[in-house]
């Protein structure tokens, strides 16, 4: 998966469980800023902790570079 099919999947997921209003950058800034690799062995769907773990990996330029 690459990095802005895993925004698209972590910023849809975090609207879902937070504020359906928020853009994908205000979600992906809150899951980065919320979420740790701890907190997904409680993901059971495999695509959604993958999807998780690249955004969590990445750097913010590559972030900023892919919600372009």
């Amino acid at each position: 998966m690459n990095l802005s099919d895993a925004i698209a999947l972590v910023a849809k997921d975090t609207r879902k469980n937070t504020d359906d209003a928020m853009t994908d950058r205000d979600a992906i800034d809150c899951a980065r800023g919320e979420v740790t690799v701890e907190d997904l062995d409680v993901v059971d769907d495999a695509t959604l902790r993958e999807a998780y773990e690249i955004v969590l990996a990445a750097s913010a330029d590559d972030v900023a570079r892919a919600l372009r």
